[in-house]
């Protein structure tokens, strides 16, 4: 076993292990691992959600396709490092980026948080105490006015004083509320 142990008051971060383990027995032939191709449909799809949106830049930086990853139905922006990590399962693999569904790209609500405001063209930029936002909060539909969104329909990022809450659909100026059940107070 080969252990690394990364110490909060050593580096900036919350600390770290990693472990390296060897399983005894007969290793996989590379050529008889289940691969999985993503559709071919599935960067299109993120790309038609990305310019719906109308992202600018992510994180503060150019959005890199390369760094893209397709995982099943899932797709992640992996971090921008200098080595090949393929071939090793990661429990968190960068930033969850959304679900692939039936023709359809399904945005994630650490992609929302990791948006800036000033970074995306479709924002609804609501006060803090609008009323609204507890109501987007408890997975309720909101009524925006047509001067409070960025476009008529479509994917918009719904920032609260400027910072990011998650996203919803506006149809008819009723905002389809997608903040996760999980979350919702």
């Amino acid at each position: 076993i080969k252990c690394i142990r990364i110490f909060p008051h050593k580096m900036n971060g919350e600390g770290h292990f990693l472990a390296l383990f060897r399983k005894k027995g007969q290793a996989i032939k590379e050529s008889s691992r289940p691969h999985t191709k993503p559709d071919k449909n599935a960067f299109p799809l993120i790309e038609e959600f990305l310019n719906e949106i109308g992202l600018k830049t992510l994180c503060g930086q150019p959005f890199d396709w390369e760094r893209v990853e397709i995982r099943g139905d899932k797709a992640y922006y992996l971090p921008p490092v200098a080595h090949n990590f393929r071939g090793i399962t990661f429990l968190r693999n960068g930033l969850y980026l959304g679900d692939l569904k039936k023709n359809r790209f399904e945005p994630s609500q650490p992609l929302a948080l990791a948006i800036r405001k000033d970074e995306s063209e479709a924002v609804i930029s609501l006060s803090a105490s609008d009323e609204r936002i507890t109501r987007y909060l408890k997975g309720e539909t909101l009524n925006i006015e047509p001067e409070e969104a960025a476009h008529k329909k479509g994917w918009h990022l719904l920032c609260a004083d400027g910072y990011p809450i998650g996203f919803g659909k506006l149809v008819n100026q009723i905002l389809k509320n997608k903040y996760p059940a999980g979350w919702r107070v």
